[in-house]
């Protein structure tokens, strides 16, 4: 059965290792650090890579931050809906980062390199510090192309592991990538990530939401929502099966006359895996289709940030049913929203919701659908979700992860 706090021991995450930012009058420092910042992921990434990297490039960026980073973009990109394009793209890229970069790391004479994602130079003037938001990949290598994890194996994984520090969003991925990826644990570095709000609500006008939410049929807080790739680990499968168990039970509890008119939707925000490997959206539709649940799930591919927030905050409840997540930055979204959160009881999404979450077990259709209903169905269950939420999105924030991380290229440039 689910429970809504089975994670009762679990409090906000701390910092790890972390040292907390040193006084910018003291002994401790005499000068700005140069930190250079390889942000290739924005011209690649579209979740939560991306959200990371921008988010960190604002609180660098404000006038008070305590050191200079610079992003280095890399080189531009073709488009890689084309195979030859994706080929030439690495073909460029690899150069650039174990050569070009750090080149200009010696000639800038930067204090240090931050690689917001897995991939670093092999070498390196000076000392790195990589963001691994998670191992899933060493973990579950069955899911991942052969000839990527070879390159990996090769290349990437001896780089992270002569980095001077390894940043990781929560506990659990700190255990992951010092069993799977083989780093020292003492010099892994917990550092949360941050809500889309700085801890205060999420507000978008009805004048804003109501297109939106006619665009695609719904009405509002009649809808169960998923933010995130259509990946295979994201167990989206599992979320279209509950709720047409849901859909089901619901019908027969009504009688004869079917699904009442306002009967919940399922709506799924993302776009296809970015490689086939790793791809679930075929077997999604698929699932659709045999359920014949066409008209009931929705899946709207990418969409923009406000058409994401206006679908976030009208829905009646938002569902993270990942097998594995590093952190699990969907269920602050959802915090900050305003709305209930249905979580699997998994990795590191208990460690992020805390007691403030509906859970289930992520491979049990019954307890998912059961989830579901229950938060349909009980007004009260749904105020108390919200009100722990939106206390739990206030201990997550961007200043918080900017500052923590600071404090990780003080500590390796010393």
């Amino acid at each position: 059965m689910m429970t809504e706090s089975r994670q009762g021991d679990e409090r906000a995450p701390e910092a790890g290792s972390v040292a907390r930012p040193a006084d910018h009058k003291g002994a401790g420092r005499t000068r700005r650090l140069r930190v250079a910042m390889d942000v290739q992921s924005l011209q690649t990434a579209r979740t939560g890579v991306r959200t990371y990297v921008d988010e960190l490039l604002r609180e660098f960026a404000r006038p008070d931050a305590p050191h200079m980073v610079i992003p280095f973009a890399g080189p531009k990109r073709l488009p890689s809906r084309v195979r030859l394009f994706r080929i030439i793209n690495q073909a460029m890229y690899f150069p650039w980062l174990h050569l070009w970069l750090p080149l200009r790391l010696w000639l800038g004479r930067y204090d240090v390199l931050f690689s917001p994602e897995y991939l670093t130079a092999r070498w390196t003037p000076a000392p790195r510090v990589v963001t691994f938001h998670d191992a899933m990949f060493l973990r579950r290598p069955q899911d991942y192309n052969r000839l990527w994890l070879r390159v990996f194996r090769w290349v990437s994984l001896p780089a992270l592991r002569r980095a001077a520090a390894v940043i990781v969003p929560s506990r659990h991925a700190a255990k992951e990538t010092a069993t799977y990826a083989g780093v020292s644990p003492e010099r892994i570095h917990v550092v949360p990530l941050g809500g889309p709000t700085g801890g205060e609500p999420m507000r978008i006008q009805d004048a804003d939401a109501a297109p939106v939410l006619a665009r695609y049929g719904l009405a509002p807080g009649a809808y169960v929502l998923h933010v995130g790739v259509l990946e295979r680990r994201k167990n989206l499968v599992t979320l279209v099966c509950a709720f047409d168990q849901y859909r089901r039970q619901t019908a027969e509890s009504t009688g004869a006359g079917g699904m009442p008119a306002d009967g919940w939707k399922l709506v799924l925000v993302g776009q296809p895996g970015p490689r086939p490997d790793l791809d679930d959206s075929q077997n999604i539709r698929r699932t659709i289709a045999e359920l014949g649940v066409a008209e009931q799930v929705i899946l709207t591919g990418h969409v923009s940030i406000a058409e994401r927030n206006a679908l976030y905050t009208r829905a009646g409840a938002v569902a993270v049913p990942s097998l594995l997540e590093g952190f699990g930055i969907p269920v602050l979204e959802a915090f900050a929203a305003g709305v209930p959160v249905l979580s699997a009881r998994a990795t590191s999404l208990p460690e992020v919701a805390g007691e403030a979450a509906l859970y289930f077990d992520p491979g049990a259709v019954d307890e998912l659908a059961e989830a579901i209903a229950r938060v349909a169905g009980d007004a009260q269950l749904r105020a108390r979700l919200v009100t722990a939420g939106a206390e739990r999105a206030r201990e997550f924030t961007w200043a918080r992860t900017a500052a923590e991380t600071m404090a990780v290229f003080e500590q390796v440039a010393r």
